[in-house]
C-alpha cells in the first residue's frame, strides 16, 4: 500500500488548526505521516502543535517566509509516495486519505496530481456550497478555468522533478502557489479527476486567499503567459473580457519598433517574452537609430501580454510627440501582506523623439508594479499628492 504524506503549511492559525488536525490523524494508516510547518506564527498555534507532536512531526520558521518556502520545508521530509496538500482553514471527511491513494495508485505514471471534489462552508453566513470538479484537465482546458482544481494529491517524485512548489514569480511563493505549481506540472505530466465530496473548505473574509482576490487576474495571466512560453506556443492570454478568459496568437510586427531598456529584473524579462506584438528590442543604454519609441523599465514591472501592442495602436507617429504618459497599476509589497492593490496608478513615460510636448493615452493599466510597503525617506506614494 502506498504511504501518504500530508502536508500543512500554517500561519496564526490556531483558532481552525486543531479540526484540520484531528481529521487527518484520525485516518492515518501505518506508514502515513502528517507534516506541518508554522510559517512564523505568533497567535500560540506552536504551543498548539507542540501538545500533539507525539502523533505529527512539525517545524517553525522563526520569520515568515511564506507558504510555498514552508512548503518546501516540509517536502525533504515526506516519506510517503503521496503527498496530500491541506489548508489550515480546510479538513477532510473520515476515508478521503484511502479515496485518494487508491485513486493515484491506480492511474499511470503521466499523472503527477489527482484533484476531486470540494464543499465550501462560508463562515459568518451558514451556508454551503457543493463545487464539482473538472474531469481530467488538459493544458489548455487548465489555463481557461478561473479556480484552482482541489484537492489536490500529488506523486512526490514529480513534485522533486519539477524542484517542488515554486517561488519564483511575483508574489514569491506567497499567494497562488498551488497554481505555479500546477503549471510546473503541466509541462511533462498531466492532472486527472476522481469524483467524491470528501474534502471540506473554510471560506472567511479575513483568509488570504479573500483579502488578496485582486491580486489573482495580473499574477494568474502572468504565470499562464509564462507557462505557454516554456510550452513552445504562440499563443498568450489576454485580460479577463466579461467574467471569460480568453488566449490570442503572436502577431506579427504592424507598429512602431519599441526599444525596451533598464530590463534587468527577474519580472520584467519574462513578461517581454510572451508579449503579443513581436516589434520589440532591447537595449542597455538610449536608442540612437531614429524611428524607435523608447520604453523605460525596471525589475519589479511587468507587462500585460497585449501592453506593446496597445502601445503601438494608440501612440501618436513617431517624431509627432515627445513623451507618452501610460497607467501603471501598483501592487504594494511586505512581510505580513503578500499583495495588495493600491487603487492608484503611476504615469510611466514612453518617448518618442519628438518635438511636440507631452500627450497622455487614454488606455487601462498596461503594467503592474511592485512597491516595498515601507515609505522611501523624503518620497510620497502616487496618490498622496
Amino acid at each position: 500500500m502506498n504511504r501518504v504524506s500530508v502536508v500543512v503549511a500554517v500561519r496564526d492559525g490556531r483558532p481552525f488548526l486543531l479540526r484540520c488536525l484531528q481529521s487527518v490523524l484520525a485516518q492515518l494508516s501505518p506508514g502515513d505521516q502528517l507534516l506541518v510547518g508554522d510559517d512564523g506564527s505568533r497567535d500560540g498555534t506552536p504551543e498548539l502543535l507542540s501538545a500533539l507532536s507525539g502523533r505529527l512531526h512539525w517545524v517553525r520558521k522563526e520569520r515568515a517566509q511564506g507558504k510555498a518556502a514552508t512548503l518546501n520545508t516540509l517536502l525533504p521530509l515526506a516519506e510517503g509516495e503521496i503527498i496530500f496538500e491541506l489548508d489550515t482553514d480546510d479538513w477532510l471527511d473520515p476515508g478521503a486519505l484511502d479515496h485518494y491513494r487508491a485513486a493515484l495508485a491506480s492511474l499511470p505514471g503521466e499523472v503527477a496530481c489527482v484533484t476531486g471534489d470540494r464543499v465550501y462552508h462560508y463562515w459568518g453566513e451558514g451556508s454551503t456550497e457543493y463545487r464539482w470538479g473538472q474531469p481530467d484537465l488538459e493544458r489548455y482546458q487548465f489555463l481557461l478555468g478561473k479556480q484552482v482544481p482541489g484537492p489536490r494529491v500529488y506523486r512526490r517524485s514529480a513534485l522533486i522533478e519539477v524542484g517542488g512548489w515554486p517561488s519564483d514569480y511575483p508574489s514569491n511563493g506567497r499567494l497562488y502557489e498551488d497554481y505555479a505549481l500546477l503549471l510546473r506540472l503541466l509541462d511533462g505530466y498531466k492532472l486527472a479527476y476522481q469524483p467524491g465530496f470528501f474534502y471540506h473548505v473554510g471560506v472567511r473574509r479575513q483568509g488570504t486567499t479573500h483579502r488578496h482576490r485582486r491580486c489573482w487576474g495580473a499574477i494568474s495571466r502572468y504565470l499562464a503567459n509564462c507557462a505557454l512560453v516554456r510550452w513552445g506556443d504562440q499563443l498568450r492570454m489576454m485580460r479577463e473580457t466579461g467574467g471569460r478568459r480568453r488566449l490570442r496568437p503572436v502577431r506579427p510586427e504592424t507598429g512602431p519598433a519599441f526599444s525596451l531598456w533598464r530590463t534587468d529584473g527577474s519580472y520584467v524579462l519574462p513578461s517581454l517574452a510572451y508579449q503579443t506584438y513581436t516589434g520589440w528590442e532591447l537595449a542597455t543604454k538610449a536608442p540612437d537609430r531614429p524611428g524607435l519609441v523608447r520604453l523605460d523599465l525596471s525589475g519589479e514591472l511587468w507587462l500585460e501580454p497585449d501592453a506593446l501592442e496597445r502601445l503601438a495602436q494608440t501612440l501618436p507617429p513617431v517624431g509627432a510627440f515627445r513623451a507618452a504618459r501610460i497607467p501603471v497599476r501598483w501592487l504594494e509589497a511586505g512581510r505580513k501582506r503578500a499583495l495588495t492593490d493600491l487603487g492608484c496608478f503611476w504615469e510611466r513615460r514612453v518617448r518618442g523623439g519628438g518635438a511636440r510636448g507631452l500627450v497622455t493615452l487614454p488606455l487601462p493599466p498596461v503594467a503592474t508594479r511592485i512597491i516595498d510597503r515601507r515609505r522611501p525617506p523624503g518620497r510620497r506614494w502616487p496618490g498622496q499628492g
